[in-house]
């Protein structure tokens, strides 16, 4: 799947539950409660012709083509969120931030936003395979990575192999880096009226995507990494 024909799309009739696979989340974070907190949720919806539920995915998952799907992220203090996949063609992409040069500036302030943004979802598209997203979120610019990123973003051919694996194995680099911080403190967030999973006969909207954010508290370095089945 390339992430071009990840296509936005606005409130559409969806159906059809998610088959969570048997595959387990990986996720590694600082030990002690310190200075990184945030929330955040990484939802899906289905689609089909009996009607549909928006589910928190918290795990890796099996997803169809046509499923859709969207990312909440309220940061509590200034810190830095990379949100990258690798589909199944094996390209990586960045899905945040849009624009490295962003964090030139000095650190972005607390706040909340939706990737896509606004009414926009991303759907699969008709390329099946595993599609790996990668999340790190630091308290530290990660300037290396950055570094990586753009050499890879530039790189033409044979060449865009050897750098995509430089980025993959700067990550697992930074992974390592903190195993021993592999304690993590995770919990829903307390919202009134929240549910696990919200049955509607049309997308909801970003509101409700919100509603399923998991809080996350680390001391300098948060990462998880998730895989799509994709059918």
């Amino acid at each position: 799947m390339k992430l071009r024909r990840w296509l936005p799309v606005c409130l559409l009739l969806a159906a059809g539950l998610y088959s969570v696979g048997p595959t387990v989340t990986d996720a590694w974070a600082d030990a002690n409660t310190g200075p990184l907190k945030f929330n955040w949720a990484f939802v899906g919806y289905s689609t089909g012709d009996t009607g549909g539920e928006l589910v928190s995915i918290e795990k890796d998952i099996q997803l169809k083509s046509g499923d859709k799907f969207k990312f909440f992220f309220e940061t509590k203090q200034s810190g830095y969120v990379y949100l990258l996949t690798q589909s199944s063609q094996a390209e990586l992409y960045l899905l945040f931030p849009q624009n490295l040069g962003q964090y030139n500036t000095p650190p972005p302030p607390a706040g909340s936003f939706y990737i896509p943004a606004g009414v926009n979802w991303f759907q699969l598209d008709d390329q099946k395979g595993q599609e790996r997203f990668y999340l790190l979120v630091s308290t530290e610019r990660l300037l290396e990575l950055e570094s990586l990123l753009k050499v890879y973003q530039a790189a033409q051919g044979a060449q865009k192999t050897a750098f995509r694996d430089g980025v993959l194995k700067e990550i697992k680099r930074l992974r390592w880096k903190h195993r021993k911080f592999k304690k993590k403190a995770e919990r829903p967030v307390a919202i009134m009226g929240q549910t696990r999973g919200i049955k509607k006969a049309t997308l909801p909207d970003a509101a409700a995507v919100s509603k399923l954010a998991t809080s996350i508290e680390a001391n300098n370095f948060f990462s998880r990494t998730f895989t799509i089945d994709h059918q």
